[in-house]
């Protein structure tokens, strides 16, 4: 039987630029459905960003895609402010490619809460 109190709980974003001028920039970010929800209220559409999410079972993604314009660093640091916002920290940065995870520990009680 497990004394446990706390369970851990991890976002994961994940960038991927143009490779062209005709393909749009893309961020996205990936975990629990409640907390991707409560993301996704910060209104992220303007002309030239447009964000959409799709939700599978308990989890769901958030996807920003940008025109060339916008830069992926700026979408990239929206995200992460939010995600901050939301008591998750750095957990590591994905070997390869521009995608990091990030994670909390959250009291069993108010899990389904959070």
């Amino acid at each position: 039987m497990s004394n446990a109190k706390t369970r851990s709980q991890y976002v994961y974003l994940e960038v991927r630029k143009a490779t062209n001028w005709c393909e749009p920039n893309i961020v996205r970010l990936y975990g629990p459905a409640v907390v991707i929800a409560n993301i996704r209220r910060a209104n992220f559409n303007n002309g030239s960003v447009k964000c959409t999410s799709t939700s599978l079972g308990s989890s769901m993604e958030l996807k920003l895609s940008g025109k060339a314009d916008v830069p992926l660093s700026f979408m990239k640091a929206s995200l992460l402010e939010e995600v901050s916002k939301h008591g998750f920290t750095l957990r590591k940065k994905e070997k390869g490619g521009d995608s990091l995870t990030f994670t909390r520990e959250v009291p069993l009680s108010k899990f389904q809460l959070y």
